[in-house]
């Protein structure tokens, strides 16, 4: 009862101080009136902001957007309170008090400054990318994970976001621990009063309390850390003030080292402001440093002046309890730090001045043993490692809160999410890790390490920063404009140098552990936030189109672009995912007619059939594009893929179509997910490898089968291969294909087979067509196995060696040296060549059916459409085409327009 009241009493006079200040020295802008709603509100628990700026309602415990003040703006923590404060206490630390005298004993004046101004570059470099990125919109709760997640994306944002996490976690440990070490220090059995016991167990029962301490503060909400921090401040200021006071009053004194320093015997001397003393102090002298027994130098004095310049990201983890955090996030942070680099800049040279060399480097709790009040500063030491533990708890917690909120690891989080207000799971959840921590013990071990998580965080968030400064996005508008791509960028360098110079082997650990978490992430679903890294392709890639520009590629480098004419995956799945194959580092475009006029019924139906493609080429995983368009025929929305189709130079080579009488009968797209869902279940990580429901879902967005859904009669399907030709793009046509899993899946399947048809002599490009597309169906899985066999036809008359001979070094020529010539004899009167096309493909056809029961796939040659565009001619010219391929295997029937293949003298 007696120490609540005190409380009471001593903060109401420490609120009554700080408004006569505020009033007096301070714009309201600054301060806002947060002590002044948090002490009249029913509720201590200020409102959080969280969604947009346009939702329904702001959240706070229970209190809808209706309840927000007459004034419009949202209740919630200002400038000084949310950002200020925090940053400023966690900067400080147990730096200011228990390690000034190290670093200036250790590295002198000269290279405490050079130490200090490094150290402040880095962080200050930093704090103008979080500036920019959070005056570029609403920055929600989470702090670094929030800016980090919707810049870089979720892979990013979610791995940095729980190292962060972590390393808040491990911080609030620490800083615990070192609240103990001083409580120990300075009231355990080697201090005079010897009021509390000492040991192992002791330790954690008071890490424990202080713990438990911060918890319930945390649990209040926001506000109570808001007044606990602001309390904590005044006493903190309280304690530099009077250091500052202290070397201008105090005279020279002897002082008694340390009990800790076992190493010196004598009088140690603080001699007030003297010249001596200063010029003592200005060069670097790395001795033995009394605490560890180790030998310090250059690089292990800047680890530990550098920790006391990070706790950027307090305010920032506060983004969510900010009442405008555009505002206070960018500004707080630079006021914090710009205190924070004066104050040691004062603090150094006043030490440098009026402390002896021999004091600094054997009492490094020298200010408590040289102030006019001694026991402010412990106040001050015991104020900034709590303070620093109450921001790191509350940060944490919200971190946390957003990872969860976002599901990144899955809806198992979202126990820890807020429906309103304090995120009560959270706060236990982090309470229970920084337990977990202190039980373990061994907190100086991880020290380090925790520094290189909060460094790897900066770099990353200097890193976005920096892609987006570079993508140049017309919405990339901060309002915050003192920045550029070169700060960014050099700040995560710095960064990232900082981590490698101070700890080579924790630093790359924290690399590998954040390429760890971005590998676990990726295999999740994640949500599409529209990461920096689209734009960031998309300026690359178009950069490198216009270098393409429409000026041919050499023949050298030829490949296929294949446009595959699509109507229903269910009867074409299978042709579609061996087109996939056939592409071989081309472009695939699936391509889709709608017949109808251009209206909003149609476009509708563009989009969702869209839609549905692309779902099922990510679920396939075919590397393609799909594209619908609306036409009043078949024939002219082919025509406008042939003139406008691709980009640039990166146009389809290759058209291809399924045969107008190819059979509708099986359901391809529906055996496949049978088929996939039987093998997924026969695996142990069915999770990452099969979703039967989301194939279904896609399954479902097409039509069932129908065998006349082509809308496509004779005339109009040969024209649109006529086109094809006159727009000089060889043509492909497929046939049963629903066999070529079956084919597939058979042991005794061997081959890949070649009928050309036509003589290379007569109509070399469609030759060099045919053999080039059985290449490289071989060179792609799982054909590799196969033996290519080219059937070339030799007359009665022929020469059957001297025909065979001249295809073997045809195919020499052309590399192909994995294929067998197969000669087979035209047993006719007349030539093949003289025989008319009837003839020649039911020649074919029975050498097929003979020869190719052991066959995956069949490639021959596809005549050309007549002149006559009449419907007789067209019915003539499909029945010819269905006299080569009835009852095959799956076969590819094609015709070149252009020479594919480079010939030995000019492949190189």
């Amino acid at each position: 009862v007696v120490v609540v009241v005190v409380f009471r009493f001593s903060f109401n006079l420490l609120y009554c101080l700080y408004r006569v200040c505020s009033a007096c020295f301070f714009p309201t802008s600054l301060f806002g009136a947060d002590l002044m709603k948090m002490s009249t509100s029913k509720d201590h628990t200020p409102l959080l902001v969280h969604g947009s700026t346009n939702s329904s309602y702001t959240e706070t415990d229970g209190v809808s957007s209706t309840d927000s003040p007459s004034n419009g703006k949202k209740k919630g923590l200002s400038l000084f309170f949310g950002v200020f404060v925090p940053c400023v206490l966690t900067i400080f630390s147990v730096i200011l008090f228990l390690r000034l005298g190290f670093v200036l004993g250790q590295a002198g004046l000269i290279g405490t400054m050079i130490m200090l101004f490094l150290s402040y570059a880095v962080v200050g470099l930093t704090i103008l990318s979080i500036s920019a990125i959070s005056t570029n919109g609403l920055v929600k709760g989470g702090g670094a994970y929030y800016m980090i997640s919707r810049s870089l994306g979720p892979e990013f944002g979610g791995s940095i976001g729980i190292i962060f996490y972590f390393a808040n976690v491990c911080g609030a440990a620490l800083y615990i621990g070192g609240f103990v070490e001083s409580l120990v220090d300075n009231f355990g059995p080697s201090s005079p009063s010897g009021a509390l016991p000492d040991g192992t167990w002791y330790v954690f029962a008071y890490s424990t309390g202080v713990l438990l301490f911060c918890l319930i503060i945390c649990l209040i909400g926001a506000g109570a850390f808001a007044k606990a921090s602001f309390l904590i401040f005044i006493v903190v200021m309280a304690s530099v003030i009077s250091i500052f006071v202290s070397f201008g009053v105090v005279g020279e004194r002897d002082i008694s080292p340390p009990p800790q320093n076992k190493d010196f015997n004598g009088t140690l001397t603080y001699t007030g402001i003297s010249s001596a003393s200063f010029k003592e102090n200005i060069h670097m002298n790395f001795t033995l440093d009394y605490s560890t027994g180790t030998t310090q130098n250059f690089q292990t004095v800047f680890a530990v002046l550098f920790n006391g310049c990070t706790g950027i990201m307090a305010g920032a983890n506060m983004s969510g309890d900010l009442a405008n955090p555009t505002v206070a996030i960018p500004w707080g942070t630079i006021l914090a730090s710009v205190f924070t680099l004066l104050s040691y800049i004062a603090l150094f040279f006043l030490t440098a001045s009026t402390c002896s060399r021999e004091l600094l480097l054997n009492d490094y709790n020298y200010l408590e043993d040289v102030s006019a009040k001694g026991p402010l500063i412990t106040m001050g030491i015991f104020s900034a490692t709590l303070s620093a533990a109450l921001a790191s708890l509350i940060g944490a917690s919200r971190i946390l809160e957003a990872i969860s909120r976002d599901r990144i690891l899955g809806s198992w989080m979202r126990i820890f999410s807020k429906v309103k207000g304090n995120p009560y799971a959270a706060v236990f959840a982090t309470w229970f890790m920084i337990q977990m921590v202190l039980f373990i013990g061994q907190i100086n071990v991880i020290a380090p390490i925790v520094s290189m998580l909060f460094l790897l965080s900066y770099a990353v968030v200097n890193w976005a920063c920096f892609i987006l400064r570079l993508q140049a996005s017309p919405n990339f508008r901060p309002t915050f404009k003192y920045f550029s791509w070169h700060t960014a960028l050099l700040g995560a360098v710095g960064c990232v140098a900082v981590m490698f110079y101070s700890n080579p082997l924790y630093a790359g650990l924290s690399f590998v552990l954040m390429i760890i978490l971005f590998i676990i992430i990726n295999l999740r679903d994640t949500p599409d936030w529209g990461d920096s890294t689209q734009a960031l392709l998309f300026h690359q890639v178009r950069k490198y189109l216009l270098l393409l520009k429409e000026k041919p590629i050499s023949l050298k480098f030829w490949r296929p672009h294949v446009l595959f004419l699509v109507t229903n995956p269910r009867h074409q799945f299978a042709a579609a995912s061996f087109m996939n194959a056939m592409k071989k580092g081309g472009l695939y475009f699936i391509a889709h007619v709608i017949v109808g006029r251009f209206s909003e019924e149609t476009i509708n139906q563009t989009n969702a059939l869209k839609r549905a493609w692309y779902d099922l080429a990510q679920l396939i995983k075919w590397k393609s594009f799909v594209d619908v368009n609306v036409s009043r025929s078949v024939r002219e929305g082919v025509q406008n893929y042939l003139l406008s189709g691709g980009m640039g130079a990166l146009r389809p080579n290759i058209v291809c179509l399924t045969f107008i009488k190819d059979s509708h009968s099986e359901d391809q797209l529906q055996a496949h997910i049978e088929r996939a869902e039987s093998e997924a279940s026969n695996k142990l990580l069915r999770s990452f490898s099969f979703d039967s429901n989301k194939y279904q879902n896609v399954a479902n967005s097409f039509p069932p089968i129908n065998e006349n859904e082509t809308n496509l009669d004779a005339p109009e399907y040969v024209s649109i291969i006529r086109d094809c030709l006159l727009a000089e793009r060889a043509v492909m046509i497929t046939r049963n294909f629903s066999q070529l899993s079956s084919r597939l899946d058979q042991p005794d399947t061997k081959y890949i087979d070649v009928y050309p048809v036509v003589d290379h002599r007569t109509d070399e490009p469609s030759f060099q067509f045919i053999v080039q597309m059985a290449t490289i169906a071989h060179m792609v899985k799982p054909y590799k196995k196969y033996q290519i066999r080219v059937f070339c036809v030799v007359d009665n008359s022929s020469n059957l060696d001297t025909e065979k001979g001249i295809i073997e070094e045809l195919l020499k020529d052309f590399r192909v040296v994995h294929a067998v010539v197969e000669p087979i004899i035209f047993d006719s009167t007349r030539s093949f060549s003289f025989a008319t096309p009837v003839e020649q493909y039911k020649f074919i056809n029975r050498n097929i059916l003979a020869n190719s029961s052991e066959t995956a796939v069949v490639f021959s040659y596809l005549e050309s459409p007549p002149e006559d565009q009449g419907s007789d001619a067209a019915n003539d010219y499909i029945d010819t085409i269905d006299v080569l391929s009835n009852n095959t295997p799956p076969i590819c029937m094609l015709h070149g327009v252009h020479h594919v293949v480079t010939s030995s003298d000019n492949a190189v």
